[in-house]
């Protein structure tokens, strides 16, 4: 992890989730072996993951969660990031009840 990452971590207070995300590799539903044009092109669906980090106690350990999102839509911009962050602070919140400030990454 970078120094940054790290120094967020040791700052991190009960009431703070830390969530780091970005994009993954593309699924293509339709192969099981893609040619390397099919792997590396523009089909897919994408894939956009989160990586959730807390505390419940001050400097107690820190807990993680991950959520990963399909869309079927391929393309990776910024529309599609900002419709799954709506869709998925709910859950943030249902898995971190005590979080009042989370701060993306």
């Amino acid at each position: 992890a970078s120094q940054a990452y790290q120094n967020a971590e040791c700052t991190l207070v009960p009431s703070q989730v830390l969530i780091t995300f970005d994009h993954k590799q593309k699924v293509l539903s339709e192969n099981y072996n893609e040619s390397s044009e099919e792997y590396y092109g523009m089909k897919g669906m994408s894939l956009l993951g989160f990586f959730l980090r807390w505390r419940v106690l001050d400097n107690g350990p820190i807990h993680v969660h991950y959520i990963d999102c399909i869309s079927l839509n391929s393309k990776q911009d910024g529309k599609q990031v900002q419709g799954i962050i709506q869709l998925v602070m709910p859950k943030v919140r249902d898995i971190v009840p005590s979080a009042t400030d989370v701060t993306p990454t």
